[in-house]
């Protein structure tokens, strides 16, 4: 009896063991992917900016540029179409997000010859891959199991009292 309980016992803490380090390796595996969808949008702005900063001479140079842009909103689009069965229900907000950025991206006079240097077009497009990410690191945070646990634990240490504290007479 003694040598079954002991089994019994080293069975149940590898069974915990290893759903510990699934759950583990999944949750990494969603913050890599995170992570990557972060830094291709962010990747996305910067070369969106330094696109529309430029007034370019040669046509071929100007078609590499736009072709690399291209390539990024597909790399963004296909990351995107990975990652978002991790998220929440609540995307609505964040398809607002990634529609401003694909705008600042390879809006206006995007592909024409001879088009002018848009300097608002180049300052805006990494401020709003900014804010996509931070929209979505927030929804994915939101999407993450007792994430409202902690955060109304980490919310009730910020609380301050707003009674009068009793004076002893």
């Amino acid at each position: 009896m003694l040598l079954l309980s002991g089994l019994l016992g080293a069975f149940l803490g590898a069974m915990m063991t290893f759903g510990f380090n699934m759950w583990k390796f999944h949750r990494d595996e969603r913050n890599a992917r995170c992570d990557e969808l972060c830094k291709a949008i962010w990747d996305a702005g910067i070369l969106a900016s330094d696109y529309w900063s430029k007034k370019f001479d040669d046509s071929n140079t100007q078609a590499v540029q736009e072709a690399r842009i291209v390539a990024a909103q597909t790399l963004m689009d296909g990351l995107y179409a990975d990652f978002d069965e991790y998220l929440s229900s609540k995307t609505k907000d964040l398809d607002g997000h990634f529609s401003d950025l694909l705008d600042k991206l390879s809006g206006g006079q995007f592909t024409e010859e001879d088009r002018p240097i848009d300097l608002a077009r180049a300052a805006m497009a990494p401020r709003v891959a900014g804010v996509t990410i931070v929209a979505l690191r927030r929804l994915y945070r939101e999407s993450i199991p007792f994430h409202g646990l902690g955060k109304a634990i980490r919310e009730n240490r910020r609380r301050v009292l707003d009674m009068p504290i009793p004076r002893p007479r």
